[in-house]
């Protein structure tokens, strides 16, 4: 199967690929192939009925999500320097700070990564959230029932996209590409906050 997306490997203290070298924050991945139907998910399509796909579980109930579609200034509570390139960030638990060690995965127009700290988990998907959706930047805020497990994929429509599962339902999708970015998240598990100045 040809490969469209993955979750990319890199040892600790590694500089990660592409506009992610720029950041700050730097996260190691877990190697998953995506294949053609991982692209068919984004795109709408379903799987055949028991048909399943590789994921990451990253330890994780809680997460939340930095939703910068077109970049950012300096981020000064954070210590992030200013980044142009649209980009998330996902981190687990909960609070106002976003150490690196509560990274747990990171998407831009080109890449999806999840961290090092993941395991690789079979997802057998359901439907699109039921949602709340922006394209303006956020911060997303979701507790969910047990852990979310991340799919990377291409998107129909250029860059990539992170969908966390839960229960094999998509409870966030997002979109990550040079223009066009979009967060879209499960109404009752997920709530939308300002993000860190």
């Amino acid at each position: 199967m040809k490969e469209f997306c993955r979750f990319r490997t890199r040892g600790k203290g590694s500089a990660m690929s592409g506009a992610a070298t720029e950041h700050r924050r730097r996260v190691n991945g877990s190697l998953l192939a995506i294949a053609v139907l991982a692209g068919a998910l984004v795109a709408g399509a379903a799987p055949a009925a028991g048909q399943t796909i590789p994921g990451a579980d990253c330890g994780s109930a809680t997460t939340r999500w930095l939703f910068w579609p077109k970049g950012h200034r300096v981020v000064r509570s954070q210590n992030f320097p200013a980044f142009a390139t649209p980009h998330l960030e996902v981190y687990s638990g909960v609070g106002k700070k976003f150490p690196d060690d509560q990274q747990i995965a990171y998407a831009d127009p080109t890449t999806a990564e999840t961290a090092d700290t993941c395991t690789s988990s079979e997802i057998s998907p359901g439907t699109e959230p039921t949602t709340k959706s922006t394209t303006k930047p956020k911060q997303l805020v979701c507790t969910f029932p047990s852990n979310a497990v991340f799919l990377a994929a291409p998107n129909k429509a250029g860059g990539t996209s992170l969908i966390a599962y839960v229960g094999g339902e998509a409870a966030v999708v997002a979109t990550v590409a040079e223009t066009g970015s979009k967060l879209q998240s499960d109404g009752a598990a997920c709530k939308l906050k300002k993000l860190p100045k």
